[in-house]
């Protein structure tokens, strides 16, 4: 268990603080005694849900993955160096570790809804906020939002979490595939997302989508290829076959001739068509 986690909990139920039971089997709310099981030494302050798929272990880099997440990589890069030093980052969803590199030097906590190795507390922020209010300076939230089923809970507690001007960094997907089945609810436009932070008492600082246009027409050639024509008869699917790898050349060589990967706000776009959208919020 990290080291400062502990002074960062307050128990809800009558705002005492946690110990390590005698057994370390547990943590033990000094006021009103609740218990707090332990998975390997992580809290688990909500039950794992029973329809999440353990997702493995992937290698994060600048150059790694798709466009998206390279993006999303450079945009966090950018949002953490700008913080202070001693700054208590929170990385909610941090699943295997993305960030792990980015974070390695910070004052950092990993949360997620399932006990990873890699994450140091368990909770469902919709069901339960554990943390002393305003005693978290920063919070990361990466391809999470759209797993989440009731965003206004989870901004409500982010913003009791938070500290005044404290930032939320948030990517999230808009023109992405189904993903995580089936824990894969909503796709937000960038209104949405306003309105969503503004009646929790977040101000918008920057919000840009990132715009691939290879990126969007390879993903439904890609479901042409992997999902339709397994209904197509034999011949129609080989001629299909083959016009879908003259698409695939051709795709490949208007994204080399527009260099079309960008990030802009949605106001300078003539037909907004996102990946998705990396925005900074500002707790008031």
């Amino acid at each position: 268990m990290k080291q400062n986690l502990l002074s960062l909990l307050v128990c809800q139920s009558c705002n005492g603080t946690y110990s390590l039971a005698a057994d370390g089997q547990s943590l033990v709310c000094d006021g009103c005694e609740e218990s707090i099981a332990l998975h390997d030494g992580i809290p688990l302050f909500t039950e794992p849900a029973g329809e999440i798929v353990p997702i493995p272990k992937r290698e994060r880099a600048p150059k790694i993955g798709t466009t998206w997440r390279r993006a999303n990589w450079v945009f966090f890069t950018e949002q953490l160096e700008a913080l202070p030093q001693d700054a208590l980052v929170l990385d909610v969803g941090s699943g295997r570790g993305d960030f792990q590199e980015l974070l390695a030097e910070r004052n950092s906590i990993s949360l997620d809804v399932y006990p990873y190795p890699e994450c140091d507390i368990v909770c469902d922020l919709t069901k339960k906020q554990p943390f002393r209010p305003g005693s978290v300076d920063a919070i990361v939230l990466s391809n999470v939002l759209e797993h989440v089923f009731e965003p206004w809970a989870l901004f409500q507690s982010f913003s009791e979490m938070l500290t005044s001007r404290g930032k939320l960094f948030v990517v999230v997907p808009f023109l992405l595939k189904v993903h995580q089945a089936p824990i894969d609810y909503l796709r937000y436009t960038h209104f949405a997302l306003e309105k969503l932070a503004q009646e929790h008492d977040f101000e918008l600082e920057s919000l840009e989508g990132f715009y691939d246009p290879e990126a969007l027409i390879g993903e439904g050639l890609r479901n042409v290829r992997w999902h339709v024509l397994r209904d197509v008869p034999p011949l129609r699917r080989y001629l299909a076959r083959i016009v879908l790898s003259i698409q695939f050349f051709f795709n490949r060589m208007l994204g080399a001739l527009l260099q079309g990967r960008r990030s802009s706000t949605p106001e300078s776009e003539r037909s907004p068509a996102p990946l998705g959208y990396q925005i900074v919020f500002v707790k008031k």
